[in-house]
């Protein structure tokens, strides 16, 4: 990966920011980011490493023929998981240049030996399944959203398979689209291109017959037998007889139109070719009986919900009723009686069709997207979930066998769409204490994993080493509700701050929840009076752990869970502070006694939390609250960060100052002000003015801090720079003039790195630092492109650079070998 390093903090930065300098005097370098962006992206690391997480649900999966592994599309690669262990097996199928969004096998090669991927980058491509290593690459229609591979015993079934596309556009034009907006796709999938359903022939390379045209690629779904083709369009189900491919006939001139009153959000064909089923957004699944015979007269239908037939036909429609949000997924059993059906509820509904009667697999922990057979196993199938879970059910026992996860979405990712941008806008205008806290991201030194904020208020441990999950620790167990997806639905409980001991001996974490709608951002308020009764509940609770694993097996995470590494929850209190938690920071480590907790809350104080005397009886010892400061003035400012230095003698608290502290005795150190600065749009007092020309009410509050390791310098980022100062000295040290999010230093190494926004609003940068003069070492795009990054992380003990966690749950890894070179 080529990274683009700055010669220092002054000069041109290559990475299409560069920065200047503005000011200078003895101890303090101010640079300031200009404002222009060269064309390209001149060296700048455009996309880090993907070393861990993505998506497994998002596009439909596809079990090997001997039922032995499945192959899930992962952002631009396709990764396989036993099905018997839910792991990993083998190297990801990479060398698609965007996101794959279907794998399938070779038509010609039935026992599995070849897989098929398409992609957004138009392609089709072979891959040996043994060895994973790539064949032909065959150039699509356009864009592809989705294929189906009918197969069959003929030649035409052994070569024939069909793809949904984007249309394929004029390259130049895109190219002029995209570069008038950072978030234009690429130029394989310009918006309003439309769609189109094509025959694609595997031995000619190309298109053989066109279906249909829509608005916009629809999904295909085929017969298990490879007989029939379907799709739908907004309220209508379209089938194709796939057998008039043998007699040359296009298959645009024998269509069936099912028409239905309501949007139709899924479908699926019955193994005997006697029934189609096809959900809507309603709730309501539809179901077919004979169509075969009224596709071969090419029939335009109407559903009558009354009759609940279809009009001026004979071919009759049962209507059945349970979910209570859209179908989100169908499947016929094998046998053909059974009809399975999943949704938002995250229950498998399993109908008996002669009977009409209803089994029910609650619980599932995630919407039900997706449904996939195993073809020598009858009895089971793979669901895909919402929670990035592939699940393997046995039918006959109604069990989850085993589980294949992923990275869990983001908790407020797709709740709340715009969250990430409102809340870095707010940040980075000032007002942090009217955000709401974001999920937990942090490292646990013990399992060497990732600890993420997951659904029903729990941590998730993954190992981004291994690229697999390790176990959930359930911090506030909460049951899957499924609302109805509007905005008066209850909040989403989660994890906000979760902080490990650098021995991993305890850790700390905050969870919110409400019974009421999410405040959006400008809805909460550092003064405590106003709208106490509206504002989320809050408890922190801190764990300690005494792993029962032997040092042998240390390494062998594979069947670990929250209990074998020895979580036990210790303190539980509500409400720790009279406004929310902004930061929770550490220190020491039960083993040598000196441990310690730090809150800080907008209500202007930091708590000071330390262990309790021991339990009686062996009981383990709680903790409790010993002291608490705040900054001065009255009432006391909004504290908006905290951090306590390595070795754990000295803590900073920031909210308009940042104040150090010597934690055991809570005595005042020093307190330090952050630069001033005079932005365009500002008065000759200093003063700033909004579009309108009132004075803005802009402050300028630190929204991270952090002690650099081996070093006597602590920095500090707000919405105007980046400020380090030099404890020996008590000066200011380095300011970097850009508009900064967050910040995270190497535990035991001299580095650090920064979030800022790039000029222009083009995207975000992480700007990385190092040496004891905190020099720049390089800088790159931040990954993800939907915000901010969710999290920066430096593993302790590791050399490996910075993991940069984003907002889809991916994991990029950031300066490597080259940035700890450079540091």
């Amino acid at each position: 990966m080529a990274n683009s390093f700055l010669g220092g903090a002054l000069g041109s930065h290559q990475c299409g920011t560069r920065l200047r300098c503005v000011g200078f005097r003895p101890g303090v370098i101010i640079v300031a980011m200009a404002k222009q962006r060269p064309a390209g992206s001149g060296g700048v690391d455009v996309t880090q490493t993907h070393v861990a997480g993505g998506s497994l649900t998002e596009r439909p999966n596809a079990v090997s023929p001997d039922g032995g592994r499945l192959y899930v599309c992962s952002g631009d690669a396709v990764r396989c998981f036993s099905t018997a262990t839910g792991l990993p097996v083998g190297s990801p199928l990479s060398g698609h240049a965007a996101d794959v969004t279907a794998v399938g096998f070779h038509p010609g090669h039935p026992g599995g030996q070849v897989v098929l991927t398409a992609s957004l980058d138009g392609t089709v491509r072979l891959w040996n399944a043994q060895d994973g290593s790539p064949g032909a690459v065959l150039t699509a229609p356009g864009p592809v959203e989705s294929m189906v591979i009918p197969g069959g015993r003929s030649a035409h079934g052994r070569d024939v398979i069909f793809l949904s596309c984007w249309q394929r556009v004029n390259a130049s034009n895109t190219n002029a689209k995209a570069a008038n907006s950072a978030d234009a796709p690429s130029n394989e999938t310009a918006a309003g291109a439309g769609g189109r359903v094509h025959a694609f022939s595997l031995g000619k390379g190309k298109s053989v017959d066109k279906l249909l045209k829509t608005q916009s690629p629809p999904r295909l779904t085929c017969s298990p037998n490879g007989t029939f083709l379907g799709t739908w369009d907004k309220h209508t189900v379209i089938v194709w007889p796939l057998t008039l491919r043998e007699t040359g006939v296009s298959l645009a001139t024998k269509t069936l139109r099912l028409h239905h009153t309501k949007p139709i959000t899924t479908m699926a064909f019955d193994v005997n070719d006697k029934a189609v089923a096809a959900g809507d957004s309603t709730g309501r699944i539809l179901t077919w009986h004979g169509f075969a015979q009224a596709v071969e007269f090419g029939k335009d239908l109407a559903v009558n919900d009354a009759s609940k037939t279809a009009e001026n036909s004979e071919i009759p429609c049962t209507t059945y009723h349970w979910h209570a949000q859209a179908v989100g997924c169908l499947l016929f059993s094998t046998d053909g009686s059974y009809l399975l059906s999943g949704g938002k509820e995250s229950v498998l509904v399993l109908w008996q069709l002669e009977s009409g009667k209803k089994s029910y697999l609650p619980r599932l922990g995630g919407e039900l997207i997706h449904m996939a057979r195993f073809p020598g196993d009858a009895s089971k199938i793979a669901t895909a979930h919402g929670d990035n879970a592939v699940r393997f059910i046995s039918l006959s026992s109604l069990t989850v066998e085993c589980v294949a996860r992923g990275i869990r979405p983001g908790v407020l990712h797709a709740r709340y769409p715009s969250y990430a941008r409102d809340t870095s806008d707010a940040i980075l205008s000032g007002r942090i204490t009217h955000t709401q806290p974001a999920p937990a991201v942090s490292y646990d030194p013990v399992s060497k994993t990732l600890a993420l904020a997951a659904t029903g208020a729990s941590l998730q441990l993954f190992c981004p080493i291994r690229d697999a999950h390790v176990c959930d620790l359930a911090v506030a167990p909460r049951n899957q509700v499924s609302g109805d997806g509007g905005v008066d639905d209850p909040m989403t409980p989660y994890v906000s701050h979760a902080c490990f001991s650098s021995d991993g001996s305890f850790l700390v974490t905050v969870d919110r929840r409400s019974e009421r709608a999410m405040p959006g951002v400008g809805d909460c308020t550092a003064d405590a009076s106003n709208s106490l009764a509206n504002a989320p509940e809050e408890t922190l609770r801190i764990w300690t752990r005494n792993v029962r694993r032997g040092a042998n097996d240390s390494d062998d995470l594979d069947k670990s869970t929250a209990q074998d590494l020895g979580f036990t929850c210790v303190c539980v209190c509500d409400a720790p502070h009279v406004g929310f938690v902004t930061s929770v920071s550490v220190r020491g480590s039960l083993r040598d006694g000196d441990a310690m907790a730090c809150t800080t809350s907008v209500s202007g104080d930091a708590k000071m939390w330390v262990p309790g005397d021991t339990g009686r009886a062996g009981e383990r010892a709680g903790w409790r609250c010993r002291s608490a400061v705040s900054h001065s003035g009255y009432p006391a400012p909004a504290l908006t960060a905290g951090a306590f230095s390595q070795d754990g003698s000295l803590l900073a608290t920031g909210g308009d100052t940042v104040t150090v502290w010597e934690p055991d005795s809570c005595a005042m150190l020093h307190s330090f002000s952050l630069p001033k600065f005079q932005p365009a749009g500002s008065d000759h007092h200093g003063k700033d003015h909004d579009r309108d020309g009132k004075v803005s009410s802009k402050s300028n509050l630190v929204s991270g801090l952090a002690f650099i390791a081996q070093t006597p310098l602590l920095a500090a980022v707000s919405p105007e720079a980046l400020v380090v100062w030099n404890l020996a000295t008590l000066g200011v040290w380095r300011v970097v003039k850009m508009p900064c999010l967050s910040i995270a230093s190497h535990p035991q190494l001299a580095r650090f790195a920064v979030t800022a926004r790039a000029p222009e609003n083009k995207g975000y940068l992480v700007f990385r630092f190092a040496g004891d003069d905190a020099h720049a070492v390089g800088c790159s795009l931040a990954p993800g492109g939907a915000g901010p990054p969710q999290g920066l992380v430096y593993p302790p003990g590791s050399k490996e650079g910075l993991f940069v966690v984003t907002r889809d749950r991916r994991g990029a890894a950031a300066g490597g070998a080259r940035g700890a070179a450079g540091g």
